[in-house]
């Protein structure tokens, strides 16, 4: 049988030697591994418009597609050549009213 102080022995030596491999390594190699496999995020359309501010350009309209794909469109917004539709004659009319203290 062994006594306590071989145990005590066993798993000073174990502790030393994992020591000297975080030592040598610089990281656990465990938890190098499971950064490895991690997914890589989808882009946000938050981080796309952040960065495309931080970049000084301005977004005229973004696309997101069902994949999580994030699409900016850049330039100006639209040219005023397009006819009102029936929505935006409904909104001039409301806005116009709520204006006047509707």
């Amino acid at each position: 049988m062994t006594d306590s102080n071989d145990i005590a022995a066993a798993k000073s030596a174990r502790a030393t030697t994992a020591t000297a491999d975080f030592a040598a390594f610089g990281s656990w190699p465990a938890a190098a591994a499971v950064a490895r496999n991690r997914r890589a995020r989808k882009p946000t359309l938050a981080a796309a418009l952040r960065q495309a501010a931080k970049a000084g350009a301005k977004v005229s309209g973004a696309v997101l597609d069902p994949s999580g794909r994030v699409e900016l469109r850049f330039g100006e917004q639209g040219t005023g050549d397009a006819k009102p539709d029936d929505l935006d004659q409904w909104i001039a009319k409301h806005h116009a009213s709520h204006a006047k203290g509707h």
